[in-house]
């Protein structure tokens, strides 16, 4: 359902912005990986088993794959898809210096609430690593007229 969603929604933009005669460029996104590879544990991953880690990095991969395949499939030349799904690689949940909230944000006096504040949010820097990666497509994208 999903991907037939973004298909209909980059054919409806399109469209919608011939019949008005102004087609906009559209940069979709797959999604940035947080998960720690291995069995690597971590207060991000304190809530989670690390065969629950491990299937929500394979479905995590599964969803970019089909979402990276479905908007390139479209053969839109005002549409372009950024696969960050690679993004926050050396900066994922449980390294040094992770790019993204993970589930120890949600209380540091209750670790176990699932009462969130912002858990799976890019941080500063991650916000700038999703930039520098989407700003080459967009730039690519009205270079082509």
């Amino acid at each position: 359902m999903l991907l037939t969603n973004l298909k209909t929604l980059a054919r409806w933009i399109n469209q919608r912005g011939a019949a008005d005669h102004r087609v906009p460029k559209v940069v979709f996104t797959s999604y940035f990986d947080p998960f720690p590879t291995g069995s690597t544990s971590c207060p991000d991953t304190a809530l989670l088993a690390p065969t629950q880690v491990s299937y929500l990095s394979s479905l995590l991969q599964q969803l970019n794959g089909d979402i990276v395949r479905t908007i390139t499939g479209l053969h839109l030349a005002n549409v372009a898809v950024v696969d960050l799904s690679s993004a926050f690689d050396g900066h994922r949940w449980c390294s040094s210096d992770p790019w993204d909230y993970g589930l120890s944000i949600i209380s540091l006096s209750n670790p176990f609430s699932l009462l969130s504040q912002a858990p799976f949010h890019p941080t500063p820097r991650g916000q700038q690593q999703i930039a520098s990666r989407v700003t080459p497509v967009v730039n690519r994208l009205f270079a082509s007229g």
